[in-house]
């Protein structure tokens, strides 16, 4: 969800590098805030009991990873972004 890499590629679209960016804790709390944002909804009970048991699994799994991920890598923000959990 939040890549590091960044490619150059030549004219014909060939790739030519490929590096990895550095990015901050600011970057991750606010990617973090928009996937919050974006599934607070699914989160509200009349919602959340039309998923399907997959489904709320899923939700809540990713939550707790994307709250969890501060406190998991808290030296690092590239391991953080590296870690961070797919919807």
């Amino acid at each position: 969800m939040i890549s590091r890499t960044v490619t150059t590629t030549g004219e014909g679209g060939e790739i030519l590098s490929q590096t990895q960016r550095d990015v901050s804790w600011d970057e991750i709390r606010s990617v973090r805030r928009e996937w919050f944002e974006r599934t607070d909804l699914w989160m509200l009970a009349d919602r959340f009991e039309g998923l399907s048991e997959e489904n709320k699994t899923a939700l809540r799994d990713f939550r707790q990873q994307m709250r969890e991920l501060p406190q998991t890598h808290a030296d690092d923000p590239n391991a953080a972004a590296d870690a961070f959990p797919t919807a």
